[in-house]
């Protein structure tokens, strides 16, 4: 009897969670807990990254396929443009006195409340000490999604009966400074390439840009054509770059492991030693390889020279600044992280040769800290003054 209760509850979630994506035009995601749940997207996507999710909405068969594999499966909803300006207010905690929230669309949360709306230009993205403005390129938990506390997310005003109020009905602090919680993905997937005029989570969908991103990684052949796995040592085929539909990136086929299914950007990471890159580490590397391919030019970094360095500091010096280069093509004049782990890849080093290198950096003076996010601190070029 509870089983089929259970049933019945996920057959409701399912139909509610369509009738969302269709009256609302609101494209949907599968979560595990509050996270994609990466197994259901590889199995209708050929790929577990979340990004396809902001260019094409699922179908009502995708959906379907999602409540087939995982009955208990959570539902998310993808804020932005993709789904119609949508943008969603999240309250850990009471607000200001100043900020007015008018009457609209509203989820009890585990912790709080949503409040949703409607943006008629670019959503934005904004982050309080008490909760966040969530627009182009992050998601909500959609009721009756269950948290992993163990409370389920409710409509305590749906979208029907309430309607979604215009974002500039919504009042914010104007004065009062956002706190950072993190460089977000979508400080880089919605992003436009000047040169281009495309978003760069988009841009492999080019056939030509795809050949040529796979002629860095060393690949080759046609696209579509099989060949020796650039990620293991192969005496024979296993691998292709293909995609399943016109319009969507290509991808990187590894028959290895189960077969999975990457990105290049993935594939140059995974080369370097990070296989787990994702978002903005992820759209980092595939900077780097668009301009290993020559088609994007890094910024260039006003810096002091660094005479008399030994190699291996000059080394993670120049490969700082191509970092800070490649970042600025989307994210100009901002600091940016550059831990051990990370560092030693980007630089082709062992992390202690790293750490040295960047330790004789700092005592040098060329580069200096520009901020902190969680536990990670964020870099900048530095003037040199140590040097004197």
């Amino acid at each position: 009897m509870e089983r089929r209760a259970t049933l019945l509850e996920h057959r409701s979630a399912f139909a509610k969670a369509g009738h969302y994506r269709s009256a609302q035009g609101w494209s949907l995601l599968p979560l595990r807990g509050k996270q994609p749940n990466h197994r259901l997207i590889l199995h209708t996507r050929g790929t577990s990254e979340t990004n396809s999710f902001w260019q094409r909405p699922a179908d009502l068969a995708e959906l379907h396929a999602w409540f087939k594999v995982d009955p208990q499966t959570n539902i998310g909803v993808a804020c932005g443009d993709v789904s119609g300006g949508l943008v969603v207010l999240d309250q850990d905690d009471n607000p200001p006195a100043d900020v007015r929230i008018p009457a609209t669309a509203l989820v009890q949360t585990a912790r709080g409340f949503q409040s949703y709306f409607r943006a008629d230009g670019p959503a934005p993205n904004r982050d309080f000490a008490w909760g966040e403005l969530r627009g182009e390129g992050r998601y909500c938990v959609l009721p009756p999604s269950l948290h992993p506390s163990g409370v389920r997310y409710r409509w305590l005003l749906d979208a029907e009966t309430a309607g979604i109020a215009p974002l500039e009905s919504l009042v914010l602090p104007s004065a009062r400074p956002a706190v950072s919680r993190g460089i977000r993905p979508t400080c880089f997937s919605s992003v436009l390439l000047a040169a281009d005029g495309r978003p760069l989570a988009q841009i492999e969908s080019d056939e030509a840009v795809a050949s040529a991103l796979a002629a860095a990684l060393g690949i080759t052949v046609p696209l579509g054509r099989s060949f020796r796995c650039v990620l293991h040592a192969d005496r024979r085929a296993s691998a292709t770059l293909w995609r399943r539909d016109e319009g969507v990136p290509f991808l990187y086929h590894d028959w290895h492991r189960g077969s999975r299914w990457l990105s290049l950007a993935l594939v140059r990471a995974s080369l370097a030693g990070r296989p787990n890159a994702r978002g903005p580490e992820l759209a980092t590397w595939k900077l780097r390889l668009l301009a290993e391919a020559g088609l994007v030019e890094p910024v260039h970094v006003e810096c002091v020279t660094g005479d008399g360095l030994d190699e291996r500091s000059r080394l993670v010096y120049a490969r700082f600044l191509f970092l800070l280069g490649c970042r600025w093509l989307v994210s100009p004049g901002e600091p940016a992280p550059f831990t051990w782990r990370f560092g030693a890849a980007w630089c082709g080093l062992p992390e202690r040769r790293f750490a040295d290198g960047f330790a004789e950096l700092r005592r040098l003076g060329l580069v200096k800290p520009a901020g902190v996010v969680g536990r990670t601190f964020l870099w900048l070029p530095g003037g040199g003054e140590a040097m004197a």
